[in-house]
């Protein structure tokens, strides 16, 4: 989710500030691999913000709430010789769009037709796209407006259907340049932590504010030394240590999830290569600046807790109450790890365990949570103009999935829309089909170049699969792949309480404890802030 999400939010940006060649800034030389993709891409954000800034040194005020309010709006789609699409501007009392039929070449005219103007000089900013590109204008005056929309001369036939089935989508910015452009500088702020070892006293202090604003978890400030963490015969196979890093990104998949966390992890006895029994904290997770190993990994418990303080971590621990303690099959979690040791962060699915629903997983900007949100249009959209740019990181995170919930292989993104829509599919509706567990990614184990078949899981993901390994979900039909952070701590699996064992920030777990297994748990769940409602039996 963190990566795929940071991309189309720098797309956001960067079509207000490179017009219509902003795709082409945001694709041309972005890396498939992950750590790189995710340093390329705060640099392209800095990039854009200081050149603003020195373009405009009389600069903008920022919202109230700025943090990724820079999101453009799905507002319609113009589609090929289609009925208009109508909405309210911010600048015009109505706006409306409508695409002429396509002509001989596939190319279509899209004519915008503005009124009452609100206010001399407001202009308003709109996003153009399609799966094959995108386009900039700027709306300052009423009457009409038309833009010439062409197909590349090699498209393949699913982007001319896109063109013509799903037309020409249309997104508005909420607020002017400047004050778009200066939401930005202030979202990056809370990311400064992700490019150091530690994290400063000022980012933490960024994330906490924007924890308590966005996603409405509250955290304080502790004293690191007024508990310390169990000692090894303490911990047991199968507890749960939950971790927040107040780096930008953990407090983002926060909001996003519904979780109080943003890594969670697992401890494990296992024998060690000496054949010493040795506790362990068992994980998937990066390389990253804070953190040596990348993947599916394991590190002796005391040299955890020194890598987590020295990351400036906060960490609780919960431990496994006495019956799911009793039940739970140390020899099958280590099994299940050395089978799965080595791989890859599951960067292919990580997006979609955490969409199950048509709308009500895509987070939305405070303070009335509606006006400005994440939606599936336009990451539809990045994600097919991506696919003609970066193929390679497209596949990896976002077409072996689909092509799984489609029972298609090999199918590029525009091809999955259209393959989905015969099978009856809505667009938004493909990524809401249940990851299954037992779906083999193409992946790679211990370095890149030996590609395997293999599970593709992110933290929870993998702590569930352990427990399920070990028995803990018992015969319910349950689907790791679907669970997010707080999906794991919910479970009814723990004692009573947890305990802070690290940290300069309070972590408190939300939902704790609270549910018990039954099958098919966590495939149909929203998580909307600020109130994350969800049903029973989701």
């Amino acid at each position: 989710m963190r990566l795929v999400i940071a991309a189309s939010l720098l797309a956001a940006v960067g079509a207000n500030t490179v017009g219509d060649a902003w795709i082409n800034t945001l694709a041309d030389g972005l890396s498939a691999r992950p750590r790189e993709l995710k340093a390329q891409i705060l640099d392209k954000a800095r990039k854009l913000s200081e050149n603003f800034q020195k373009e405009n040194p009389e600069g903008g005020q920022a919202s109230e709430n700025p943090e990724f309010r820079f999101l453009p709006q799905y507002r319609g789609s113009a589609i090929a010789g289609g009925d208009a699409t109508t909405w309210t501007g911010r600048c015009f009392s109505s706006q409306s769009a409508v695409s002429s039929a396509p002509n001989a070449d596939g190319s279509v005219k899209i004519t915008f037709t503005s009124s009452g103007l609100k206010e001399e000089g407001c202009v308003e900013d709109y996003d153009l796209m399609t799966v094959t590109g995108a386009k900039k204008i700027a709306i300052d005056q009423e009457g009409v407006f038309e833009v010439d929309w062409a197909l590349p001369e090699d498209a393949r036939e699913a982007e001319k259907w896109d063109l013509t089935d799903k037309g020409v989508r249309v997104f508005a910015y909420v607020d002017n340049v400047r004050t778009t452009m200066a939401n930005l500088v202030e979202t990056l702020k809370i990311f400064v932590p992700e490019e150091t070892k530690i994290v400063d006293p000022v980012s933490a202090r960024n994330n906490v504010d924007f924890m308590a604003r966005y996603p409405q978890f509250k955290m304080e400030q502790r004293d690191p030394l007024s508990s310390v963490p169990p000692l090894e015969h303490q911990v047991h196979s199968g507890d749960f240590f939950g971790v927040i890093r107040l780096d930008g990104l953990d407090p983002v998949l926060a909001w996003g999830m519904g979780s109080t966390t943003g890594h969670t992890t697992t401890a494990l006895w296992m024998d060690n290569e000496e054949g010493k029994r040795t506790l362990y904290i068992t994980e998937s997770t990066v390389t990253d600046s804070y953190w040596p190993t990348n993947g599916i990994q394991k590190t002796e418990y005391n040299t955890w807790l020194k890598q987590a303080e020295e990351a400036s971590y906060n960490v609780v621990w919960a431990p496994l109450n006495k019956q799911y303690r009793a039940k739970f099959n140390e020899e099958a979690a280590v099994e299940f790890f050395k089978s799965t040791e080595g791989l890859d962060y599951g960067y292919r699915n990580m997006l979609w365990g955490w969409v199950d629903t048509l709308n009500d997983n895509y987070p939305c900007v405070p303070d009335d949570y509606s006006t400005v949100c994440s939606g599936w249009e336009y990451f539809e959209s990045v994600f097919g103009i991506l696919d003609r740019k970066a193929p390679e990181l497209v596949n990896m995170f976002v077409n072996q999935a689909m092509n799984f919930r489609l029972g298609t292989s090999d199918l590029r993104f525009p091809e999955i829309l259209q393959e989905g829509a015969k099978q009856g599919y809505e667009a938004r509706a493909i990524p809401t089909i249940p990851e299954q567990d037992t779906w083999m990614y193409e992946t790679f184990r211990y370095n890149e170049t030996n590609v395997v078949e293999g599970r593709s899981m992110v933290c929870c993901v993998y702590v569930c699969s352990s427990w399920k390994a070990a028995g803990l979900f018992g015969d319910n039909d349950v689907n790791c792949g679907e669970f997010t952070n707080a999906d794991d701590y919910s479970m009814h699996f723990f004692e009573d309480e947890y305990k802070q064992i690290i940290g300069r920030w309070t972590l408190e777990l939300n939902r704790y404890n609270t549910r018990e297994p039954y099958d098919h748990m966590s495939e149909k769940c929203a998580s909307l802030a600020p109130n994350y409602e969800q049903d029973a039996d989701c």
